[in-house]
């Protein structure tokens, strides 16, 4: 039986082979390893931070700054080139994601049953805002990425 040709798969206004695709995808996973990492280490970070300080909250911090930067990820890396802000509500089904996530992050910090069955604390509106507040900086971080991957080559070389 003859191999079945490859068939083009369309993701942009001109179509890629799935060698193409397989090529995109390297390169955009290598950059959603290095966002992710950077996301995880803001998160460690704020974690740390908190306690080494004697937060007596610091692993509820660290779980919800942990969920408000995967959100801030995700939000940064839906469109590959062009900033969030431009288009925020061009995703309806992403904009239902984040909002349930945060719902349902809330719920666990702050309902009494999901606290027992999760082991969570109340977290004081100081470390609910350092949670949103690492967040923005990972959102910040996935921005500034794109920004320089969309400048041209030429303004990022050292030696022009």
């Amino acid at each position: 039986m003859p191999p079945r040709p490859i068939k083009r798969v369309r993701l942009s206004a001109r179509p890629l082979s799935l060698t193409g695709l397989r090529e995109l995808t390297a390169d955009r996973n290598s950059d959603l390893v290095v966002l992710g990492l950077a996301a995880s280490l803001v998160s460690l970070g704020v974690g740390l931070f908190a306690f080494r300080a004697g937060d007596a909250h610091w692993q509820t911090l660290l779980f919800t700054t942990l969920i408000f930067s995967s959100l801030a990820l995700a939000v940064g890396v839906r469109a590959e080139k062009e900033p969030f802000w431009k288009r925020p509500l061009s995703n309806p089904a992403l904009l239902g994601a984040l909002v349930l996530t945060v719902a349902l992050q809330l719920a666990a910090v702050y309902v009494p049953f999901l606290q027992r069955i999760l082991r969570t604390t109340a977290l004081p509106s100081r470390d609910l805002l350092a949670a949103f507040a690492a967040g923005a900086v990972v959102l910040v971080a996935v921005e500034v990425w794109k920004w320089m991957l969309r400048r041209p080559s030429a303004e990022r070389s050292p030696n022009s």
